[in-house]
Parts: C-alpha cells; sequence; structure tokens
C-alpha cells in the first residue's frame, strides 16, 4: 500500500504521465473511497475518512490496498467494508444468472419460429418417398406409428401419406422414368448397336432372353427348313418387312442375343455336376464326401473359435478363407487356401487346428483335382 500527499502525486504525473479521469472499477467503494483516477496500471483512490491529501495507490485489478489501509487506519470500518464486498459479489451473481437465463431463452423462441415455418404438403410427401426409395423401406413404413410421430412432429401441420398413395405415386414415377429411357434409346438408335449381353445361367436370365431375346441363327435355320417344307402349290401371300421395320418406335420389347458366362458355367460344372457325379460312383461318393467333410470342419472349427484361428496363423502364416454361400467362386478359393497350407507347411500344420480333421495324401490329391478350374 502506498499513501503519498495528493500536491506531490499531482506534481510527479504531470512530469511523468497524466491523470486519466475514467470509471471507478470498484463504484460499491465510494462509501468509503473517492475515486481520483488512474496512473498506468495503478488506480488511485482517496480515503473519506483520512485528510484530503492522503491518496492510495492500487492495482487496477484488486483492492487489496484498499482493505489493508482500512485494517490499519480505521480498524472500526472493517465490517462495513466486508459487508460492501459481500453484496457486491452477491449483486454480480444475480445479473449473471439473469444473462444467462435471457441467453437460453433464446433457443426455445428460435425452435418455436422454426416449426412455425409451414412445408406444403406436396414437400413433404415428395420427401417421404424420397426416403423410402433412397433408403430401400417398405410401404408399410408409413402405417408405423413412430413414422407418423415424426412427421407430426417436425411438421404439426402435415398429414402423413398413405400406403396406397405411395404405392402408386412409386409405380407412376417408374412408367415415366421407362417411357423417358426408351425415347432417349430410340433417339440415338442404339438398338442395333448392342451385339450380345452376358449373364449368368440362373433361370430367370434364360427364361426372359428366350421369351423377349432376339432369335439366334439356330431358330433362323429351323424356319428356313420349315419354309421349305412347305408345299409349293399353296398360295403365299409375300410383304416388304424391311419398310415395317424402318418405322421403329422404340416401344417394342426385344432383348439383345443372350450369351451365358462362361465362368458360371465352369463352376456349375465344378459343383453342381460334380454333386450330381456322388450318385454314379460309390467310391467317388466317399472320397467326394470324406474330403469335403473335413474342409468342412475346419472351416467351421476356425470361424466359431478365436484360439484356433490364432493357432493357424502362427503355424501356417496364413489365415483360412470360409465359403461364403452368395459367392459362386469361395469354396474353390478356400479349398484351394487348404491346399497351399498343406503344401507349404505340410499335413502336420492342418493337424495342429484338430487332429480328427487331418487330410490324407488321397483327400488332397482329391482337392487338388476339384480345385482345378478356380477362377484365376
Amino acid at each position: 500500500m502506498e499513501i503519498q500527499d495528493s500536491n506531490d502525486i499531482s506534481k510527479e504525473f504531470r512530469n511523468d504521465e497524466e491523470i486519466v479521469e475514467d470509471e471507478c472499477p470498484w463504484p460499491h467503494l465510494e462509501e468509503l473511497f473517492t475515486y481520483r483516477g488512474r496512473k498506468g496500471d495503478s488506480v488511485l483512490m482517496q480515503c473519506k475518512q483520512c485528510p484530503p491529501s492522503a491518496v492510495i495507490s492500487a492495482y487496477k485489478t484488486s483492492a487489496s490496498n484498499l482493505k489493508k489501509h482500512i485494517m490499519r487506519k480505521h480498524p472500526s470500518k472493517l465490517n462495513q467494508y466486508h459487508d460492501i464486498i459481500t453484496a457486491a459479489c452477491h449483486h454480480r451473481k444475480v445479473t449473471a444468472s439473469k444473462l444467462s437465463a435471457s441467453k437460453q431463452a433464446k433457443f426455445p423462441d428460435m425452435m418455436v419460429a422454426a416449426t412455425s415455418k409451414r412445408v406444403p404438403q406436396t414437400t413433404v410427401d415428395t420427401l417421404v418417398i424420397n426416403f423410402i426409395c433412397e433408403s430401400l423401406q417398405p410401404f408399410a413404413v408409413v402405417e408405423q406409428p413412430a413414422f407418423k410421430e415424426l412427421i407430426t412432429t417436425l411438421q404439426p401441420q402435415a398429414k402423413v401419406i398413405s400406403r396406397s398413395t405411395v404405392r402408386g405415386r412409386i409405380s407412376d414415377a417408374a412408367d415415366d422414368l421407362k417411357k423417358t429411357i426408351i425415347t432417349e434409346l430410340a433417339k440415338y438408335k442404339i438398338r442395333d448397336k448392342v451385339v450380345r449381353t452376358t449373364t449368368d445361367s440362373g433361370s430367370n436370365f434364360v427364361k426372359a432372353f428366350h421369351v423377349f431375346g432376339a432369335q439366334n441363327n439356330t431358330d433362323e435355320e429351323e424356319n428356313e427348313v420349315e419354309m421349305d417344307a412347305l408345299d409349293e402349290s399353296d398360295h403365299i401371300e409375300y410383304h416388304d418387312a424391311s419398310a415395317i421395320l424402318d418405322e421403329d418406335t422404340g416401344m417394342e420389347y426385344q432383348l439383345p442375343p443372350h450369351q451365358r458366362c462362361a465362368c458360371h458355367l465352369l463352376n456349375l460344372v465344378a459343383t453342381t455336376d460334380a454333386a450330381h457325379a456322388e450318385g454314379m460312383n460309390d467310391a467317388y461318393k466317399r472320397l467326394f464326401r470324406s474330403s469335403f467333410a473335413k474342409c468342412q470342419g475346419i472351416w467351421n472349427k476356425t470361424g466359431r473359435s478365436y484360439l484356433a484361428s490364432e493357432v493357424v496363423e502362427d503355424k501356417c502364416e496364413l489365415q483360412i478363407i470360409r465359403p461364403v454361400a452368395t459367392r459362386w467362386n469361395s469354396t474353390c478359393l478356400a479349398t484351394d487356401r487348404i491346399i497351399r497350407i498343406i503344401d507349404e507347411k505340410g499335413e502336420d500344420a492342418i493337424g495342429s487346428v484338430c487332429d480328427e480333421k487331418k487330410v490324407k495324401s488321397c483327400e488332397g490329391g482329391f482337392l487338388r483335382e476339384s480345385i482345378t478350374m478356380k477362377p484365376r
């Protein structure tokens, strides 16, 4: 704490820095002190209990010098000083809580303002249909209570579209899209530019191309033979078909010539035909079942047990591949991995997983023959 004569302070300020007269940082202490101004980072306060010439210098962020002055010079005023400080702290807390409450109140107001903005019913219906199509939701989702609550909560004025309406609008949109595609294909005349379409040998594809596909050369030869067999005496009326074909509107449905996937055909030979061969030869049947039963046991053991999987990785330095029903080439790849482990690490490497699944030499040879047509 520093107490100086006011005349000396004024002289010092005139020679060094000027006194800045602004607001007092501690207005609640005006009962005990009078604010005189600032000098740099110091605040000049004059005690009302002391002579006018006594000025106290305190730091701008701390009033500790003022408290020390009261304790040393005016002990009887110490309780009054504490009451003033306590009242000021309470007032500051109340003011801060009111400001915080006013800021928090603005958020619900914004929510009310957002919900008061009405979205047209057509926009809501379009958004719901887009949600169903893009996320592959069933039409019945619009009938679920949770979905209805979601729509009505976000937009109270909106109504939830019905299931039949959703089905009808999606069907209409599909028809419009189909017509647009046909029109565009007819515009660029690419129908005759498609040479052949390759698919797998699924019965749905085979039937579709058989009914709607272009006529192949074999069918054309059969038709020519039938035409030659007609009696020449029969009356036949000929028409120019080129003029009819030139009037192509693009609205007829005809698929291009069909070609089956060679890889899928080889897979059918290695799986379906090989399975049918079990009924033709008993020795083949026993060897086939014993070999793949051990493979299936290895796949099950490593798939169900983390310990077995870690043993395979530690002993064989390779992981076992498990076949997947939805991938027709996975069985060949999984069998090939077992054969690779046997060739590189020996038959005992597979036996470290489970002794009863140890592959014999004859079974190993059979498995090698079964993966001859594996995909490359």
